[in-house]
């Protein structure tokens, strides 16, 4: 089963969005969102076809949006725990915080939203 590949750990909850495209394809993805109430929490880029991961964020890594703070830095939990992250092809010119970017060639992008050990429901309290 290669959805094993991608979902590994029992003590995580997973969210999968993918999209096919073509190669001279400029878009992308913009998700915003809330830091959740979770040990821990990642996103994860793949090419579908091959299985392999591309690119990834993980929960501390992110800057949250101007106006909130990002509780996984080290920063108390309290307040706007805002975020935006942008996942596009490699080469696109994006003057924006959180950027991630995927090789141009991949037709077919999976992004994985990972939630470890998430209190208040498996959506973390968000």
């Amino acid at each position: 089963d290669t959805k094993l590949l991608y979902l590994p750990d029992a003590n995580a909850v997973y969210w999968r969005y993918g999209w096919k495209r073509q190669p001279q394809d400029n878009g992308g993805v913009v998700i915003t969102g809330e830091m959740p109430h979770a040990r821990y929490f990642s996103y994860n880029v793949y090419d579908d076809d091959t299985k392999s991961s591309v690119g990834s964020f993980a929960d501390f890594q992110l800057d949250p949006d101007d106006g909130s703070n990002n509780p996984f830095t080290g920063k108390p939990a309290n307040g706007s725990l805002k975020y935006t992250i942008h996942i596009v092809p490699e080469g696109t010119k994006l003057d924006a915080k959180n950027v991630l970017y995927f090789p141009r060639d991949i037709g077919n992008v999976s992004v994985f939203l990972r939630h470890y050990l998430p209190q208040g429901g498996i959506e973390g309290g968000v």
